[in-house]
């Protein structure tokens, strides 16, 4: 009777799992699993690395991300508070006009304008290789519109922060042009001989940098006596200059694949050397050599800012 009511009794474990009935079902044996073939557990394998490879990859993607956003505001803060800030506490201990009684009011409408569209214009370009074209031309366009209001404002305000009539100085446009090129020519020198040196050629990033030296060694000769070439013939000494400058990124455009530096990448390197700081010192020179004694700060200003506007987007 006990034995029956144990097998029988559907509220026990074991009558049923036995019977059948109640709850719980019956166990079923688990089946044999085959060991997987050399191919399969590969293919697993890769799969598996895959998935960790597409999660690492967005992790990398949004700290790279991450870290843009606060390169850019490392940038807006040491190019434009940090100067803004020095510039109020500093002018007035240093530049008389800025203790006179009647001294000018200060154009921060433009100033915050032409910053605002010089930033923007760089950030489209310094996202044009990631971000595709959608993002970098809202950043363009906005800065078309912030540059195009500024001189919009510049023209109206009694006191502008340019005074516009000076871009008419036919020296200085063409030393503002002259000196865009030139550093157009220098940034991809230094940036694309960069990748060449590592990424063709297989050295590393130290070996790199001093491949490059000759370029500013030779600057730095050129610079202490080439200071007599300003007094020559500004067209004719910037025409051989930038002759040189031509010839000797064509030389460095067919280095082959291996290359021997002293044949290959050495000379032309040397010769941009020389011919850059020529051009430099020369178109220096004309860009304040036709304003007034009033403007010349200006007119280093506008010259500069070709310099770095051409020169940085340019890699």
């Amino acid at each position: 009777m006990q034995a029956s009511h144990v097998l029988g009794d559907p509220t026990s474990r074991q009558g049923a799992a036995r019977t059948g009935c109640g709850r719980r079902h019956p166990r079923r044996p688990r089946p044999h699993r085959q060991p997987l073939s050399g191919r399969t557990r590969s293919r697993a394998c890769h799969v598996a690395a895959g998935r960790h490879g597409h999660d690492r990859h967005h992790e990398l993607s949004d700290h790279r991300r991450h870290h843009h956003r606060l390169s850019w505001l490392a940038l807006v803060f040491f190019l434009v508070a940090i100067p803004a800030v020095v510039a109020v506490l500093v002018a007035p201990h240093v530049l008389d006009e800025a203790r006179a009684a009647n001294r000018p009011k200060l154009d921060i409408a433009g100033a915050v304008l032409v910053g605002s569209g010089v930033m923007a214009a760089l950030c489209g370009f310094t996202t044009l290789e990631r971000d595709g074209f959608a993002r970098p031309a809202l950043s363009f366009a906005a800065s078309a519109v912030l540059l195009v209001t500024f001189f919009v404002w510049e023209r109206r305000t009694p006191v502008p922060l340019v005074r516009l009539e000076i871009l008419r100085v036919r020296s200085l446009r063409a030393a503002s042009c002259g000196i865009g090129v030139n550093a157009l020519a220098a940034t991809s020198v230094v940036y694309i001989g960069s990748l060449y040196l590592q990424n063709a050629l297989g050295h590393s990033a130290m070996e790199s940098a001093l491949a490059i030296i000759p370029i500013n060694v030779l600057g730095f000769i050129v610079a202490l006596v080439g200071a007599p070439l300003a007094q020559r013939s500004p067209r004719l000494i910037l025409g051989i200059s930038f002759t040189l400058t031509a010839l000797s990124l064509l030389w460095l455009a067919r280095a082959p694949i291996p290359a021997r530096y002293l044949t290959d990448v050495g000379p032309p390197l040397v010769v941009l050397g020389a011919s850059l700081t020529v051009v430099f010192i020369v178109t220096t020179n004309q860009a304040v050599s036709e304003v007034g004694a009033d403007e010349k700060g200006l007119a280093s200003g506008i010259f500069e800012t070709s310099n770095h506007l051409l020169g940085g987007p340019s890699a």
